[in-house]
C-alpha cells in the first residue's frame, strides 16, 4: 500500500483500489474507489513541493481521477504515478510503502525473537542498516562484538525496546553506552488514519502497508511512521520532534527508556548533549547546557507555583557537577548530564500529575535539610516514584468474568509507570477480568507486568529470580496489559 493525502493505494496489474480514511470515505459517501487498470489512458504527476501539495491525475475514458498528495508526500507520489504507469504497460507494479526512501532517516534495526514471545531469554537477533529509511541486509547477531560491529556508533531502533534492550542486557549481547529509538512508543504519539488495531510490530505493520519479516518490517514501521508524521531527516529527531527522548543503555548495563518529555527540558539537553558528542571540549560544555537546561525547567516551575521546584534543581546540580569534572570520558559526561535531565524531568512530570489530581500537598510532604518541608521554599518534592505509588485497596476479582480470558484467574503485579494510566485504574480492570492482584512479587505471582521506569525495579527482578529457580511467571510489558484491557484502542478520529 501507498500513503496519500485521504487514502491508501493499492496498485495490481488489474486495477487501482483507493481505499479512504473515515473521514473521506464520510464525506464521499464510498470507503473506496476502483479503477481499471485497462481504462487508464494517461498518467500525469503535479509533484507536492514543500509548501504545496500536489496530485497524480489518472486520465480515464469517463473523466479525470486526481489521487491528492500533501507537501511532505513527494516520495510517495511519485512512486505511485511509477507504480501505475508499470500497471499500463503491463507490468508487475511495486506498491510496497517500505520502499518509498525516507531521506536522512540512518539507523540500525534489530529484529529480537524472545523465547515466549513477549518475554523471556533472546533466541535470536537480527539486525539491518538502514539509509534513507530502507533496509539493508539482514545480519544474525550471534555475540557482544557482533552487534557492536554492526551498530557502530549509530543509533539502534527496535519495538518494545525498553523490554527488548533489557533482555540483550541480561545475555550478554549488548554493552553501553548505546542510545535507541523504540517503534513502540513512537506509534503511541502518532495518529495513524485508519488507526492500527493493535500497536503490535505486526498490527502497526498491517496499518502501514508494510510486507516483510525480521529487520526489513521493523525498518517499514519506522520508515511509515515518519512519514505518517511528514517528516524527513536525522531519527533523533524523529523522536525529539514526537517530545521523545531516546532512550539509552549506559556502561553499567542499566537501561533507560524512551520517554515522552511534558517539559522539554530532557529533549532539549538530549539535542544539545548529540551535537556535542565526540567533540571533545565542546561535549563538556554541551554537557553544562544540558544541565543548565533541567535547572532552567525547575525554576520556570518554581515561578510558576510550583513547590517541587527543589527537585528539578537537585538533579540540575548534579549534573552540572557531573558534567564539570575532569573524570571520565566526555561522552560518558554527556550522557550522564543527560540522563540527569531525565530524571529531573520525571520529577517534575510526576508532581505536575499530582497535583492536576488534587494529591499535591504544596511541599509539605518533602523534607529539605533535614527539616519538614513547607517551611522553605527549596523543599524537596516527590520523588518520580511518586506517580506510581501502589493504591491502598485491592478490588475483588469479578466472579462473573470469562473464565476463557486470558487474565482470568491470574496473579497480577505492576511495577513502572503506565502513563497516563494509573494503578487504580489498571487494578479495576484487572479484577473486572477476573484477575487477582499482589502489590508484590511472590511465589504465588503468574504475571508481572513492566510499565516504564529507569532501571530495572526490584520487582522486576525479584520475578527473574523466582523464573531461575523454576517458577512459571510471565513478564508483561506494558503494551501486553493496555492490549488485554483493551486500553490501547484509540477512537477513529
Amino acid at each position: 500500500m501507498i500513503p496519500a493525502l485521504d487514502a491508501t493505494l493499492t496498485v495490481t496489474r488489474e486495477k487501482v483500489t483507493l481505499t479512504r480514511t473515515l473521514l473521506a470515505a464520510s464525506l464521499a459517501g464510498a470507503p473506496e474507489r476502483v479503477l481499471d487498470v485497462s481504462g487508464i489512458d494517461d498518467v500525469a504527476l503535479v509533484a507536492p513541493d514543500e509548501y504545496l501539495p500536489g496530485a497524480v491525475r489518472l486520465t480515464c475514458a469517463d473523466g479525470t481521477v486526481a489521487v491528492r498528495f500533501a507537501p511532505h508526500q513527494g516520495a510517495e507520489a511519485e512512486f505511485f504515478a511509477e507504480a501505475v504507469r508499470a500497471a499500463v504497460r503491463g507490468e508487475t507494479p511495486a506498491d510496497d510503502a517500505a520502499a518509498i526512501p525516507v531521506p536522512g532517516l540512518d539507523c540500525v534495526v534489530a529484529d529480537v525473537r524472545l523465547r515466549d514471545g513477549n518475554s523471556g531469554p533472546v533466541e535470536s537477533v537480527a539486525v539491518a542498516e538502514v539509509a534513507d529509511g530502507v533496509a539493508g541486509e539482514e545480519k544474525e547477531i550471534s555475540d557482544a562484538a557482533g552487534l557492536a560491529d554492526a551498530l557502530g556508533s549509530r543509533v539502534l531502533v527496535t519495538h518494545n525496546a525498553q523490554l527488548v534492550l533489557g533482555e540483550l542486557v541480561r545475555a550478554g549481547l549488548i554493552s553501553g553506552p548505546v542510545s535507541f529509538g523504540c517503534t513502540l512508543a513512537l506509534a503511541r504519539a502518532a495518529r495513524l488514519d485508519p488507526p492500527a488495531e493493535d500497536h503490535t510490530l505486526s498490527g502497526l505493520a498491517e496499518a502501514l502497508g508494510v510486507q516483510g519479516e525480521g529487520p526489513a518490517r521493523v525498518a517499514g514501521v519506522l520508515a511509515g511512521l515518519a512519514r505518517s508524521f511528514g517528516h524527513g531527516g536525522d531519527v533523533a529527531d524523529l523522536f525529539h520532534d514526537r517530545g521523545l527522548t531516546l532512550g539509552e543503555v549506559r556502561a553499567d548495563g542499566t537501561v533507560y527508556p524512551v520517554l515522552h518529555d511534558l517539559s522539554g527540558a530532557a529533549v532539549a539537553a538530549q539535542r544539545r548533549a548529540l551535537a556535542g558528542a565526540g567533540d571533545g571540549a565542546d561535549s563538556k560544555t554541551d554537557s553544562g547546557a544540558a544541565a543548565e537546561t533541567a535547572k532552567s525547567s525547575g525554576s520556570r516551575a518554581k515561578s510558576s507555583g510550583d513547590s517541587t521546584a527543589g527537585a528539578a534543581d537537585t538533579g540540575a546540580s548534579a549534573a552540572g557537577a557531573e558534567a564539570g569534572s575532569g573524570s571520565g570520558t566526555a561522552e560518558a559526561e554527556t550522557s550522564n548530564a543527560v540522563q540527569e535531565a531525565l530524571i529531573s524531568t520525571a520529577e517534575l512530570s510526576a508532581t505536575a500529575r499530582n497535583e492536576s489530581s488534587g494529591s499535591g500537598k504544596g511541599g509539605k510532604s518533602g523534607k529539605s535539610g533535614g527539616k519538614k518541608g513547607g517551611k522553605s521554599g527549596g523543599s524537596r518534592g516527590p520523588a518520580p516514584w511518586a506517580a506510581v505509588a501502589t493504591p491502598d485497596t485491592i478490588p475483588e476479582p469479578n466472579p462473573d468474568a470469562d473464565p476463557e480470558g486470558v487474565l482470568f484467574g491470574e496473579n497480577v503485579t505492576l511495577t513502572g509507570d503506565f502513563e497516563p494510566f494509573d494503578k487504580g485504574q489498571l487494578w479495576a480492570g484487572l479484577a473486572h477480568h477476573g484477575a487477582k492482584i499482589g502489590k508484590n512479587v511472590t511465589k504465588k505471582t503468574t504475571i508481572l507486568v513492566v510499565g516504564s521506569w529507569a532501571s530495572t525495579t526490584s520487582k522486576e527482578k525479584r520475578a527473574r529470580e523466582l523464573q531461575e529457580k523454576g517458577q512459571e511467571i510471565q513478564i508483561w510489558p506494558a503494551a501486553d496489559l493496555l492490549a488485554a484491557l483493551g486500553l490501547d484502542e484509540e477512537p477513529p478520529f
